[in-house]
């Protein structure tokens, strides 16, 4: 809550550090954040609000590399055994540990998109998450299908939450899944790999 005229290199340095060395977010997160501060106090430079720019001189964070991390048999059946404590979104864990899907595609799928009888999901070009581009209808196996079919509804979101709309998928909720699977070195999208 500092006036932007008050702010100096080394409180700038606070910042870099704490996305850098003390930070507990991704790199490719932390070089965009560095990105916008850097924009501002250039933005705020050129428009005569501050005298100096406090944020000169800084290297650019660098992204991590790919991730690789693959999760064990063992850390599977734990992670699906905890999502089952964990209602909608815990449904939402499992149809993900089946599938191929990135989280936001799941939590978004509707039941329009979903064919029992055909056994598949159409993801469309334009679907959050779909990097891609492209529509895609994806088969789904056998235990995808029996997480779907443990569902209540068949209308509306695929996992809905209690207010009607998809089920989010909060920093509180993977906590809870790392305590009760008994590790926490891993992120929902290694369900992919």
């Amino acid at each position: 809550d500092k006036d932007i005229k008050s702010i100096t290199p080394a409180d700038a340095r606070g910042f870099y550090n704490s996305l850098i060395i003390d930070g507990d977010i991704a790199g490719a997160t932390a070089a965009k954040n560095w990105a916008t501060t850097t924009l501002v106090f250039k933005f705020a430079f050129t428009q005569g609000l501050i005298d100096t720019n406090p944020a000169l001189g800084f290297d650019r964070p660098q992204s991590a590399g790919a991730r690789d991390r693959v999760l064990s048999h063992d850390e599977i059946k734990a992670v699906w055994s905890a999502a089952g404590t964990l209602g909608r979104a815990g449904q939402l864990v499992r149809f993900l540990i089946t599938t191929p899907l990135r989280l936001s595609m799941a939590r978004l799928a509707d039941w329009s998109m979903v064919s029992l009888s055909d056994r598949t999901i159409t993801i469309t070009a334009d679907a959050e998450g779909n990097k891609a581009g492209k529509s895609m209808v994806l088969p789904l196996n056998d235990l995808a299908i029996s997480v779907l079919e443990s569902l209540p509804f068949r209308s509306g979101p695929v996992f809905p939450g209690r207010s009607g709309r998809p089920v989010m998928f909060a920093d509180r909720t993977k906590k809870l899944l790392d305590d009760a699977s008994g590790f926490s070195d891993w992120r929902l999208h290694d369900l992919r790999r």
